[in-house]
């Protein structure tokens, strides 16, 4: 056991086998009500598993913060180890009420570090709640501290066909915080919202109808392997190259995106 502990520390970072962990909620989840799918599901298609194999943590109805108070954090930093890759992605559950008595998920808006005290409406329990830029960086601090490298993802499109513009809206607020936190924390972000509205337009809404079955939020198979294929372009954005070359080897070609929007590298790049 020690001699095999002793080979593979001596296996340099760039040839080991790394995890790519997922933390989010429902849109990038398994599994889902009445067929639907979040994209972290078949985001190991498009990656080399000889390479990157991905631990998709994401837990529907999790917010940032009832993602690190009921465990689902925790168990993603137990199995992440050094130079493994930590990605990142909430928004839609944050906008919650801070207090009621069904779920108590919601946080405060921003990125600084103001704080509310409340009372949970679901355990009964005191708590402080923060913004959401405070739960963002409580991830990537950890993430830091496990030798892991953590990844701001912005938040999985809704479905909001402008029928005026003939056009997906795309903005939201969650997405620029997280992109804001990412910049100040200097760490790489994935503008999936914008790849994936381009990939959308090009289809139209009759085709977009068909990826969200039940709601605005989730998406069919379909619909989430598309979102899959967003995040994997963003990838290539990010200059990291052990998980450009992963890509590359899959077989899928998936191309760098001609534009990249927000997708950009740490703004000082780590040894990946």
């Amino acid at each position: 056991m020690k001699i095999a502990t002793l080979l593979l520390a001596l296996i340099p970072a760039s040839l080991a086998t790394r995890t790519l962990h997922l933390a989010g909620d429902s849109t990038g989840a398994d599994g889902g009500s009445a067929g639907t799918v979040g994209w972290g599901k078949y985001l190991q298609d498009f990656f080399n598993p000889n390479e990157i194999k991905v631990n998709n943590g994401a837990r529907g109805g999790r917010s940032t913060r009832t993602f690190l108070s009921d465990g689902s954090w925790a168990a993603i930093m137990k199995a992440t180890k050094p130079n493994d890759i930590v990605m990142i992605q909430f928004g839609h559950n944050d906008a919650s009420p801070i207090t009621d008595a069904k779920r108590s998920r919601g946080v405060l808006r921003g990125v600084d570090e103001s704080f509310q005290d409340t009372v949970n409406g679901l355990t009964g329990k005191k708590e402080r709640v923060y913004t959401f830029g405070h739960y963002l960086r409580t991830m990537i601090r950890e993430t830091r501290a496990k030798g892991a490298i953590p990844v701001l993802v912005s938040k999985t499109l809704n479905k909001k066909w402008n029928t005026v513009t003939n056009r997906v809206d795309r903005g939201d607020r969650w997405s620029e915080w997280s992109f804001e936190v990412a910049k100040a924390e200097k760490t790489a972000f994935l503008d999936m919202r914008n790849l994936a509205a381009d990939s959308w337009e090009r289809h139209g809404i009759q085709v977009l109808n068909k990826f969200f079955p039940t709601d605005g939020t989730h998406t069919s198979p379909k619909g989430a392997r598309y979102n899959a294929i967003s995040v994997a372009r963003a990838f290539w954005c990010t200059e990291m190259p052990q998980v450009t070359r992963a890509l590359s080897k899959t077989g899928c070609r998936l191309a760098k995106p001609t534009q990249c929007y927000n997708s950009k590298p740490a703004v000082q790049k780590p040894e990946y």
